[in-house]
């Protein structure tokens, strides 16, 4: 595999910040669509909210499926 460059900058930071700010407003959106009756918008929020947490996770779910494709090779 080709080497990562280092994700330590000030862009990876904010993107990663905005992702996080996403997750969380996306989680409480939805919390206000569920209290208007509203279940099957809540649960789109909330799934949009869950991938927007992915995001932010991102490097450092590279890094573990980076590990675990080097024990299967």
């Amino acid at each position: 595999m080709s080497a990562r460059r280092s994700h330590g900058s000030l862009g990876d930071l904010i993107s990663t910040l905005v992702f996080l700010g996403m997750a969380l407003l996306a989680f409480l959106t939805g919390f206000g669509a569920l209290e208007a009756g509203e279940i099957w918008r809540a649960t789109g929020i909330w799934i949009a909210g869950f991938l927007c947490f992915l995001g932010a996770c991102r490097y450092p779910l590279a890094r573990l499926f980076d590990a675990m494709a080097g024990r299967l090779s």
